[in-house]
Protein backbone atom coordinates (compact mmCIF):
# COMPACT_ATOMS: atom_id res chain seq x y z
CA UNK A 1 0.00 0.00 0.00
CA UNK A 2 2.03 3.73 -0.81
CA UNK A 3 2.12 6.06 1.94
CA UNK A 4 -0.43 7.98 0.69
CA UNK A 5 -3.58 5.46 1.40
CA UNK A 6 -1.74 4.89 4.72
CA UNK A 7 -3.10 6.76 7.97
CA UNK A 8 -1.89 6.24 11.35
CA UNK A 9 -4.35 5.82 14.38
CA UNK A 10 -2.42 6.76 17.42
CA UNK A 11 -3.35 7.20 21.07
CA UNK A 12 -4.57 5.60 24.10
CA UNK A 13 -8.31 5.23 22.59
CA UNK A 14 -10.49 2.09 23.52
CA UNK A 15 -10.65 -0.10 20.59
CA UNK A 16 -14.17 -1.64 21.80
CA UNK A 17 -15.50 2.09 21.93
CA UNK A 18 -18.17 1.94 18.91
CA UNK A 19 -17.22 5.60 17.60
CA UNK A 20 -13.75 3.96 17.27
CA UNK A 21 -14.60 0.81 15.81
CA UNK A 22 -17.16 2.53 12.87
CA UNK A 23 -13.96 5.24 11.81
CA UNK A 24 -11.53 2.06 11.70
CA UNK A 25 -13.90 0.04 9.58
CA UNK A 26 -15.71 2.61 7.66
CA UNK A 27 -12.00 3.75 6.53
CA UNK A 28 -10.44 0.30 5.37
CA UNK A 29 -13.72 -0.18 3.59
CA UNK A 30 -12.83 3.47 2.16
CA UNK A 31 -9.42 1.28 0.90
CA UNK A 32 -7.28 3.35 3.00
CA UNK A 33 -4.41 1.03 5.00
CA UNK A 34 -4.99 2.52 8.84
CA UNK A 35 -2.16 1.07 11.36
CA UNK A 36 -3.40 1.59 15.02
CA UNK A 37 -0.82 2.61 17.62
CA UNK A 38 -2.43 2.06 20.92
CA UNK A 39 -1.89 2.17 24.01
CA UNK A 40 -4.62 2.13 26.59
CA UNK A 41 -3.83 3.79 29.64
CA UNK A 42 -7.88 3.78 30.51
CA UNK A 43 -8.01 -0.45 30.06
CA UNK A 44 -11.43 -1.59 31.41
CA UNK A 45 -12.39 1.71 32.54
CA UNK A 46 -15.05 4.53 31.14
CA UNK A 47 -13.31 7.98 31.33
CA UNK A 48 -16.78 9.56 31.91
CA UNK A 49 -16.40 8.13 35.46
CA UNK A 50 -13.36 8.76 36.30
CA UNK A 51 -13.00 10.74 39.81
CA UNK A 52 -10.82 12.87 41.61
CA UNK A 53 -7.41 10.61 42.80
CA UNK A 54 -8.19 8.62 39.82
CA UNK A 55 -7.56 11.27 37.94
CA UNK A 56 -3.70 11.66 38.95
CA UNK A 57 -3.10 7.78 38.26
CA UNK A 58 -5.12 8.09 34.91
CA UNK A 59 -2.69 11.10 34.07
CA UNK A 60 0.28 8.89 35.01
CA UNK A 61 -0.40 5.94 33.03
CA UNK A 62 -1.34 8.53 30.02
CA UNK A 63 2.27 9.36 30.01
CA UNK A 64 3.54 6.48 30.34
CA UNK A 65 1.89 5.23 27.45
CA UNK A 66 2.86 7.97 25.52
CA UNK A 67 6.44 7.18 25.98
CA UNK A 68 5.87 3.75 24.12
CA UNK A 69 3.68 5.19 21.80
CA UNK A 70 6.34 7.67 20.51
CA UNK A 71 8.48 5.37 20.10
CA UNK A 72 6.82 3.13 18.15
CA UNK A 73 5.23 6.08 16.03
CA UNK A 74 8.80 7.64 14.48
CA UNK A 75 9.68 3.91 13.81
CA UNK A 76 6.57 3.76 11.94
CA UNK A 77 6.27 3.67 7.80
CA UNK A 78 5.54 6.53 5.64
CA UNK A 79 2.10 7.74 5.92
CA UNK A 80 -0.56 11.01 4.59
CA UNK A 81 -1.82 11.39 8.14
CA UNK A 82 -2.59 10.83 11.69
CA UNK A 83 -5.78 9.92 13.74
CA UNK A 84 -6.85 10.63 16.94
CA UNK A 85 -9.59 8.83 18.32
CA UNK A 86 -12.77 9.67 20.73
CA UNK A 87 -11.85 11.96 23.52
CA UNK A 88 -9.33 13.38 21.08
CA UNK A 89 -7.80 16.46 23.28
CA UNK A 90 -6.35 13.65 25.78
CA UNK A 91 -3.94 12.70 23.07
CA UNK A 92 -4.07 15.53 20.71
CA UNK A 93 -1.12 17.41 21.85
CA UNK A 94 1.17 14.47 22.08
CA UNK A 95 0.08 13.42 18.84
CA UNK A 96 0.23 17.01 16.94
CA UNK A 97 4.12 17.02 17.98
CA UNK A 98 4.85 13.55 16.37
CA UNK A 99 2.75 14.70 13.53
CA UNK A 100 4.88 17.41 12.87
CA UNK A 101 8.09 15.99 13.52
CA UNK A 102 6.64 13.33 10.21
CA UNK A 103 5.64 16.32 8.20
CA UNK A 104 1.66 15.08 8.44
CA UNK A 105 -1.49 16.06 9.36
CA UNK A 106 -3.30 15.40 12.47
CA UNK A 107 -7.16 14.39 11.77
CA UNK A 108 -9.14 14.76 15.96
CA UNK A 109 -12.65 13.33 16.63
CA UNK A 110 -14.27 15.89 19.27
CA UNK A 111 -17.30 14.37 19.12
CA UNK A 112 -17.53 14.24 22.68
CA UNK A 113 -15.43 17.27 24.19
CA UNK A 114 -14.28 16.94 27.41
CA UNK A 115 -15.45 20.11 29.38
CA UNK A 116 -19.02 19.06 27.96
CA UNK A 117 -18.46 15.75 28.94
CA UNK A 118 -17.97 16.29 32.86
CA UNK A 119 -20.23 18.83 32.97
CA UNK A 120 -22.61 16.74 31.37
CA UNK A 121 -21.92 13.89 34.24
CA UNK A 122 -21.96 16.21 36.80
CA UNK A 123 -17.91 15.63 37.67
CA UNK A 124 -17.75 19.45 37.37
CA UNK A 125 -19.53 22.80 37.99
CA UNK A 126 -20.13 25.08 35.00
CA UNK A 127 -17.66 27.96 35.31
CA UNK A 128 -15.13 25.98 37.75
CA UNK A 129 -11.65 26.10 37.50
CA UNK A 130 -11.56 22.62 36.28
CA UNK A 131 -14.13 23.13 33.76
CA UNK A 132 -12.46 26.27 32.13
CA UNK A 133 -9.64 23.59 32.11
CA UNK A 134 -10.89 21.10 30.47
CA UNK A 135 -12.43 23.60 27.87
CA UNK A 136 -8.81 24.88 26.95
CA UNK A 137 -7.95 21.33 26.95
CA UNK A 138 -10.65 21.17 24.00
CA UNK A 139 -9.73 24.02 22.60
CA UNK A 140 -6.05 22.93 22.42
CA UNK A 141 -7.40 20.13 20.09
CA UNK A 142 -9.02 22.34 18.01
CA UNK A 143 -6.34 24.36 17.25
CA UNK A 144 -3.82 21.90 16.89
CA UNK A 145 -5.45 19.33 14.24
CA UNK A 146 -5.91 20.19 10.54
CA UNK A 147 -9.75 19.01 10.75
CA UNK A 148 -12.06 18.26 14.15
CA UNK A 149 -14.75 15.39 13.97
CA UNK A 150 -18.18 16.20 14.79
CA UNK A 151 -20.93 14.14 15.27
CA UNK A 152 -23.63 16.60 13.67
CA UNK A 153 -23.25 20.36 11.94
CA UNK A 154 -25.92 21.16 14.62
CA UNK A 155 -23.50 19.68 17.52
CA UNK A 156 -20.30 21.37 15.85
CA UNK A 157 -21.93 24.87 15.57
CA UNK A 158 -22.64 25.06 19.06
CA UNK A 159 -20.18 23.80 20.15
CA UNK A 160 -18.37 26.85 18.25
CA UNK A 161 -20.87 29.80 19.66
CA UNK A 162 -20.30 28.32 23.12
CA UNK A 163 -16.62 28.34 23.55
CA UNK A 164 -15.56 30.30 20.30
CA UNK A 165 -13.53 27.99 18.09
CA UNK A 166 -12.67 28.39 14.29
CA UNK A 167 -16.06 26.52 12.82
CA UNK A 168 -14.30 26.03 8.95
CA UNK A 169 -12.09 23.40 10.88
CA UNK A 170 -15.11 21.14 11.53
CA UNK A 171 -16.54 17.76 9.78
CA UNK A 172 -19.36 16.39 10.76
CA UNK A 173 -18.94 12.45 10.73
CA UNK A 174 -22.13 11.23 12.16
CA UNK A 175 -21.86 8.14 14.94
CA UNK A 176 -23.48 5.41 12.77
CA UNK A 177 -23.02 1.87 13.44
CA UNK A 178 -20.88 -1.01 13.45
CA UNK A 179 -22.13 -3.79 10.36
CA UNK A 180 -19.92 -5.94 11.45
CA UNK A 181 -21.73 -5.92 14.80
CA UNK A 182 -24.75 -5.79 12.62
CA UNK A 183 -23.73 -7.62 9.48
CA UNK A 184 -27.19 -8.22 8.01
CA UNK A 185 -31.05 -7.37 7.55
CA UNK A 186 -32.92 -8.94 10.82
CA UNK A 187 -36.50 -9.85 11.13
CA UNK A 188 -38.82 -8.90 13.50
CA UNK A 189 -37.73 -9.96 16.99
CA UNK A 190 -38.52 -13.33 17.93
CA UNK A 191 -38.16 -13.00 21.80
CA UNK A 192 -40.92 -10.30 22.26
CA UNK A 193 -38.46 -8.72 24.56
CA UNK A 194 -40.62 -5.63 25.37
CA UNK A 195 -39.12 -1.91 25.60
CA UNK A 196 -35.39 -1.23 25.75
CA UNK A 197 -33.71 1.61 27.15
CA UNK A 198 -29.71 1.80 27.67
CA UNK A 199 -27.25 4.08 28.27
CA UNK A 200 -25.75 6.05 31.02
CA UNK A 201 -28.33 7.69 33.28
CA UNK A 202 -27.59 11.29 32.47
CA UNK A 203 -30.02 14.39 32.02
CA UNK A 204 -29.12 14.08 28.63
CA UNK A 205 -31.10 10.58 28.43
CA UNK A 206 -33.66 11.84 29.90
CA UNK A 207 -34.22 8.19 31.98
CA UNK A 208 -37.15 9.16 34.86
CA UNK A 209 -39.02 10.76 31.60
CA UNK A 210 -38.88 7.41 30.65
CA UNK A 211 -39.90 5.40 33.92
CA UNK A 212 -42.57 8.00 34.37
CA UNK A 213 -43.50 7.10 30.96
CA UNK A 214 -43.71 3.36 31.80
CA UNK A 215 -45.73 3.85 34.28
CA UNK A 216 -48.35 5.27 32.22
CA UNK A 217 -48.49 2.31 29.28
CA UNK A 218 -50.21 -0.89 29.77
CA UNK A 219 -48.45 -2.93 32.18
CA UNK A 220 -48.36 -5.96 29.48
CA UNK A 221 -45.83 -4.12 27.64
CA UNK A 222 -42.16 -4.56 29.64
CA UNK A 223 -39.20 -1.84 30.06
CA UNK A 224 -36.24 -3.60 30.27
CA UNK A 225 -33.26 -0.61 31.99
CA UNK A 226 -29.57 -1.10 30.97
CA UNK A 227 -26.94 1.21 32.35
CA UNK A 228 -25.88 2.96 35.57
CA UNK A 229 -25.33 6.87 36.26
CA UNK A 230 -26.11 9.26 38.40
CA UNK A 231 -29.97 9.61 38.10
CA UNK A 232 -30.10 5.51 38.11
CA UNK A 233 -31.47 5.76 42.07
CA UNK A 234 -34.34 7.92 41.18
CA UNK A 235 -35.07 5.96 37.97
CA UNK A 236 -35.34 3.02 40.87
CA UNK A 237 -37.76 5.13 43.10
CA UNK A 238 -40.24 5.76 39.96
CA UNK A 239 -40.51 2.36 39.16
CA UNK A 240 -41.17 1.35 42.87
CA UNK A 241 -43.90 -1.25 42.99
CA UNK A 242 -43.93 -1.58 38.85
CA UNK A 243 -43.52 -5.10 37.83
CA UNK A 244 -42.89 -4.71 34.37
CA UNK A 245 -39.73 -2.84 34.79
CA UNK A 246 -36.79 -4.11 35.33
CA UNK A 247 -33.29 -3.17 35.60
CA UNK A 248 -29.80 -4.67 34.84
CA UNK A 249 -26.29 -3.58 35.24
CA UNK A 250 -23.81 -2.50 32.07
CA UNK A 251 -23.48 -5.38 29.88
CA UNK A 252 -20.30 -6.44 28.21
CA UNK A 253 -21.00 -5.14 24.23
CA UNK A 254 -22.23 -8.77 22.83
CA UNK A 255 -24.74 -9.15 25.39
CA UNK A 256 -26.00 -5.83 24.76
CA UNK A 257 -26.30 -6.82 21.18
CA UNK A 258 -28.48 -9.90 22.32
CA UNK A 259 -30.94 -7.45 24.62
CA UNK A 260 -31.00 -5.00 21.07
CA UNK A 261 -31.92 -7.78 18.83
CA UNK A 262 -34.38 -9.64 21.42
CA UNK A 263 -36.15 -6.20 22.17
CA UNK A 264 -39.16 -4.95 20.33
CA UNK A 265 -39.06 -1.36 20.30
CA UNK A 266 -35.86 0.70 21.41
CA UNK A 267 -35.71 4.03 23.21
CA UNK A 268 -33.35 6.68 22.41
CA UNK A 269 -32.55 9.94 24.14
CA UNK A 270 -35.68 11.83 26.03
CA UNK A 271 -33.81 14.98 28.02
CA UNK A 272 -34.46 18.50 27.18
CA UNK A 273 -31.22 19.88 27.28
CA UNK A 274 -29.10 21.46 24.85
CA UNK A 275 -27.25 19.00 23.56
CA UNK A 276 -29.92 16.33 23.90
CA UNK A 277 -31.50 19.02 20.88
CA UNK A 278 -27.82 18.47 19.11
CA UNK A 279 -27.09 14.76 18.90
CA UNK A 280 -28.27 11.37 17.79
CA UNK A 281 -26.87 8.93 20.48
CA UNK A 282 -25.26 5.99 19.43
CA UNK A 283 -27.90 3.70 20.63
CA UNK A 284 -30.44 5.34 18.09
CA UNK A 285 -27.91 4.03 15.05
CA UNK A 286 -27.62 0.70 16.68
CA UNK A 287 -30.90 -0.42 16.84
CA UNK A 288 -31.48 0.95 13.40
CA UNK A 289 -28.62 -1.46 12.27
CA UNK A 290 -30.47 -4.08 14.08
CA UNK A 291 -33.47 -3.66 12.29
CA UNK A 292 -35.18 -2.36 15.60
CA UNK A 293 -37.94 0.47 15.45
CA UNK A 294 -37.06 3.24 17.64
CA UNK A 295 -39.09 6.22 19.55
CA UNK A 296 -36.57 9.10 20.47
CA UNK A 297 -37.39 13.19 21.38
CA UNK A 298 -37.71 15.38 18.53
CA UNK A 299 -34.79 18.19 17.92
CA UNK A 300 -32.80 19.70 15.44
CA UNK A 301 -30.18 17.20 15.22
CA UNK A 302 -32.75 14.32 14.38
CA UNK A 303 -34.04 16.35 11.57
CA UNK A 304 -30.70 17.24 10.09
CA UNK A 305 -29.20 13.16 10.17
CA UNK A 306 -32.43 10.66 9.85
CA UNK A 307 -34.49 10.38 7.06
CA UNK A 308 -38.30 11.71 7.60
CA UNK A 309 -39.73 8.14 8.97
CA UNK A 310 -36.79 6.35 9.81
CA UNK A 311 -37.66 7.04 13.90
CA UNK A 312 -40.77 7.54 15.45
CA UNK A 313 -40.11 11.43 17.33
CA UNK A 314 -41.92 12.71 20.41
CA UNK A 315 -41.82 16.02 22.23
CA UNK A 316 -38.50 15.92 24.81
CA UNK A 317 -39.21 15.51 28.49
CA UNK A 318 -42.75 14.54 28.12
CA UNK A 319 -43.87 11.25 29.69
CA UNK A 320 -47.51 10.98 28.62
CA UNK A 321 -46.94 11.39 24.25
CA UNK A 322 -43.83 8.85 24.96
CA UNK A 323 -46.13 6.64 26.68
CA UNK A 324 -49.09 6.92 23.74
CA UNK A 325 -46.48 6.70 21.15
CA UNK A 326 -44.88 3.23 23.10
CA UNK A 327 -48.96 2.54 23.46
CA UNK A 328 -50.11 3.31 19.65
CA UNK A 329 -46.84 1.32 18.21
CA UNK A 330 -47.48 -1.83 20.49
CA UNK A 331 -51.38 -1.86 18.97
CA UNK A 332 -50.44 -1.65 15.51
CA UNK A 333 -47.53 -4.36 15.07
CA UNK A 334 -47.58 -3.71 11.13
CA UNK A 335 -46.93 -0.45 11.84
CA UNK A 336 -43.79 -1.51 14.15
CA UNK A 337 -42.25 -3.59 11.70
CA UNK A 338 -42.66 -0.83 8.90
CA UNK A 339 -40.48 1.31 11.34
CA UNK A 340 -38.11 -1.07 11.85
CA UNK A 341 -37.72 -1.36 7.92
CA UNK A 342 -37.30 2.15 7.33
CA UNK A 343 -34.72 2.30 10.16
CA UNK A 344 -32.75 -0.17 8.60
CA UNK A 345 -32.81 1.07 4.99
CA UNK A 346 -31.81 4.13 6.23
CA UNK A 347 -28.81 2.83 8.35
CA UNK A 348 -28.48 1.25 4.86
CA UNK A 349 -27.84 3.72 3.03
CA UNK A 350 -26.69 6.47 5.84
CA UNK A 351 -25.02 5.39 8.37
CA UNK A 352 -23.09 1.94 7.78
CA UNK A 353 -18.93 2.73 8.55
CA UNK A 354 -18.60 3.34 4.49
CA UNK A 355 -20.99 5.83 4.71
CA UNK A 356 -20.12 7.97 7.55
CA UNK A 357 -17.00 8.51 7.10
CA UNK A 358 -17.07 10.07 3.67
CA UNK A 359 -16.26 13.91 4.56
CA UNK A 360 -13.15 12.31 6.16
CA UNK A 361 -12.47 10.47 3.40
CA UNK A 362 -12.35 13.64 1.46
CA UNK A 363 -10.76 15.87 3.43
CA UNK A 364 -7.92 13.10 3.36
CA UNK A 365 -7.73 12.54 -0.33
CA UNK A 366 -8.08 16.26 -1.10
CA UNK A 367 -4.16 17.19 -1.45
CA UNK A 368 -0.67 16.00 -0.27
CA UNK A 369 0.26 15.33 3.14
CA UNK A 370 2.52 18.29 3.23
CA UNK A 371 3.02 20.10 6.55
CA UNK A 372 0.29 21.23 9.00
CA UNK A 373 -1.40 24.58 7.46
CA UNK A 374 -2.94 25.26 11.16
CA UNK A 375 0.84 25.92 11.89
CA UNK A 376 0.36 29.73 12.88
CA UNK A 377 -3.37 29.94 12.04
Amino acid sequence: MPASRRLILLGTYDAWRNRNRVLLEGLRDRGWEVLELNASAFAGTDRGQLRRWRVLVAALGHLWAWLGLASRYLRAPAHRAVLVAHLGPVDAPFAALLARLRGVRLYSDLSVPLAEAALDRGLVREGSWTARLLAVLDGLCVRLSHRVLGDSAVHCAQLCRRYRWPRRRWLVVPVGASDRAFPSTPGPSAAAGGVLFYGHYLRLQGAPCIVRAASLWPPEIRLLCIGAGDEEAECRKLAAGLGHIRFLPVQSYPRLIESIRAAELVLGIFGATPKAAAVVPNKVYEALAAGRPVITAAGPAQRELLPQGAVHCVPPEDPQALARAVEELFAQPARLQKLAERGRAAFELRFRPVAVVESLHRALTARGPGPDPSRGS
